[in-house]
């Protein structure tokens, strides 16, 4: 069974050679953006002493008592927040405004390509690229990896 960090650098590899040709470049949107959050979910498992259930339960348990003070986050969202919150007791809070906006970024990239009826130009595309890269490599040293 391939792990989170697997999936993540298989979806890394697979936006790479989605861009490559105009037909597909949409496709690697959703795999530049997956890259990175699966990333965040492994370490949040590995680190930071969460799995599947742990992750689960905890989510849910923020949308029971969540009152609606404010916008209410997605399952993304959340675990995007948890992360950054991780990193930032770790003392590698450096990179955490960069990789944070870089995935939503990527995040809002993902929901145009995969819900709206737009294109994005290979150049467009690479430049998602280049930025789920360099996103991966920020989170890496924000754990010191």
């Amino acid at each position: 069974m391939a792990t989170l960090q697997e999936k993540s650098d298989t979806n890394l590899s697979a936006a790479l050679v989605l861009t490559q040709e105009q037909a597909t470049c949409l496709s690697s949107v959703h795999c530049s953006y997956y890259s990175c959050y699966q990333l965040i979910l492994y370490y949040l498992d590995k680190i930071f002493s969460y799995n599947e259930t742990k992750r689960k339960a905890e989510y849910d348990n923020y949308l029971k008592s969540y009152t609606g003070g404010g916008k209410r986050l997605g399952s993304h969202e959340y675990w995007i927040k948890q992360f950054m919150s991780c990193i930032a007791k770790t003392g590698h809070s450096g990179n955490t405004f960069l990789i944070d906006y870089n995935i939503r970024l990527l995040k809002e990239a993902r929901v145009e390509a995969d819900y709206q009826e737009v294109d994005f130009t290979k150049k467009q595309t690479d430049d998602l690229y280049d930025k789920a890269r360099d996103t991966i490599k920020l989170i890496n040293k924000s754990i010191g990896v």
